[in-house]
């Protein structure tokens, strides 16, 4: 491949890092990539704060390529928050395709690019439980469902911010007196400092859930050294993460599903396994992807489809 060929341009802007890699669009040679942090931590999301942060990875992207100026004949950008903070997609499409000076654009949901990357452009239902948790259940026709998403403080019912909230709470009353200490007060205490200090460490942030999230691993390893409370903490994450995904199938959307995201690299057994064997008593002919591609990978495919002309997604909220 020369340094000139067209690129393909794919983007994950997500609420925990934010991730871009360039891709030969002939041959799928990787040209480049691009992560750092969540651009819009500082100031949450918003129209402009997601702009500029696309803005910035095509600036960083010309850096890696020595100032080259390849043709870019399709970049997608899956968003966290797309569909429920931003309020004028089209306008931070625009502001995509003309910081990329691509030929077409794509600005999706993240919850179209992990489904996209985890079912590979199939029916089917994905959940992606991270920071935050959200099923999409589609035909990528007609049906489109959505179920949770809804922040940590409205929904994300099982998710990394669900359970470091539940687990401080758990430790506050560990000590105050409410309850016994335990080993979350333990490890709540190693992370956070003394428990009249939290509320400043949370209240403030604008990456609130994030910070909340940073616990979970915690809440895994005292359910893994066999406290009672962090493994209640994760029964009830998987009883609501199964729900979620349940409301995601049916009524067009074939018993076909995948489990992505971060929060699923804890050991199978803590929460996996027991989200599996909700869906599987309610869903006997499910079928289930075990090795899913991340988010990034469905914006790949998806910017591969643009640049070869094929259908993509164009559908609100989900993507424009």
């Amino acid at each position: 491949m020369s340094m000139t060929d067209p690129l393909v341009v794919a983007i994950d802007l997500g609420g925990s890092g934010t991730r871009l890699v360039a891709e030969g669009a002939a041959d799928g040679r990787p040209v480049a990539s691009v992560s750092g942090p969540p651009r819009a931590a500082s100031t949450g999301v918003s129209d402009d704060a997601v702009a500029d942060g696309l803005t910035h990875l095509a600036t960083r992207l010309v850096e890696q390529l020595d100032q080259r100026r390849p043709e870019i004949v399709g970049v997608v950008a899956g968003v966290a928050g797309l569909s429920s903070l931003v309020k004028d997609p089209v306008w931070v499409r625009d502001r995509l395709a003309s910081a990329f000076a691509a030929r077409d654009a794509l600005l999706a949901s993240d919850m179209v690019t992990a489904h996209v990357g985890a079912l590979g452009y199939a029916p089917g239902a994905v959940l992606a439980a991270g920071t935050g948790a959200v099923a999409l259940g589609t035909d990528l026709d007609r049906v489109w469902r959505r179920v949770d998403g809804w922040g940590h403080l409205l929904g994300d019912l099982g998710s990394g911010a669900w359970i470091g909230m539940e687990g401080l709470r758990a430790a506050a009353r560990g000590l105050d007196g409410r309850a016994a200490p335990s080993a979350l007060s333990r490890a709540a205490e190693a992370r956070f400092g003394p428990v009249a200090t939290w509320p400043g460490q949370v209240y403030p942030r604008t990456d609130r859930p994030r910070v909340l999230g940073e616990f979970a691993p915690d809440v895994a390893a005292a359910a893994e050294e066999g406290d009672e409370t962090a493994r209640d903490i994760l029964r009830r994450a998987a009883a609501h993460l199964a729900d979620t995904l349940t409301g995601a199938i049916g009524d067009g959307v074939p018993p076909r599903i995948a489990l992505t995201g971060g929060l699923f690299g804890m050991p199978p057994a803590l929460l996996r396994d027991p989200v599996l064997a909700a869906l599987r008593a309610r869903h006997p002919g499910l079928e289930v992807a075990e090795r899913p591609g991340r988010p990034l990978d469905g914006a790949v495919l998806l910017a591969r489809r643009l640049a070869a002309g094929r259908p993509v997604p164009r559908v609100a909220p989900f993507a424009c």
